[in-house]
């Protein structure tokens, strides 16, 4: 077998068990990873047009992201010991908000209008992720 062949049979393998992974996922991690991922990119295309993009930021950004999901993994554990099943929910959905956030930050600060109801949104999710409310309206 050719080195090539090798390398894509591995390469497949390896697509295939991430697409398994993924796709086993609850929907709050799917929509948490996807907000992660774009506002990562958006934090990048910020950087590259205000030219202060930064190796050590982008490192120190996908650290905290990183840091977040390890945070994830503990209270996941937590409520497996715990019997508390909407803890791990309440603390991806907190991570989910501030992706958000941060989200709404960078189209701010890109100039880019956000609707009312956005906006609306958005204070609500502060004043949960401040307050620990349950209560979304």
């Amino acid at each position: 077998m050719k080195m090539q062949e090798k390398i894509s049979i591995f390469i497949g393998g390896l697509g295939g068990l991430v697409v398994s992974y993924f796709t086993s996922l609850p929907s709050v991690m799917k929509v948490l990873l996807l907000f992660m991922f774009i506002d990562y990119i958006l934090g990048v295309i910020g950087g590259f047009v205000n030219k202060n993009l930064s190796s050590k930021i982008m490192f120190k950004g996908g650290l905290k992201k990183g840091i977040t999901l390890i945070v994830i993994i503990v209270a996941h554990y937590l409520t497996v010991i715990t019997g508390v099943d909407i803890l791990v929910d309440m603390v991806v959905m907190y991570y989910v908000a501030m992706e958000v956030l941060s989200i709404f930050e960078h189209a701010v600060n890109a100039d880019i209008p956000l609707p009312k109801v956005l906006l609306k949104f958005a204070d609500r999710l502060k004043e949960v992720n401040e307050d620990g409310d349950l209560l979304w309206y």
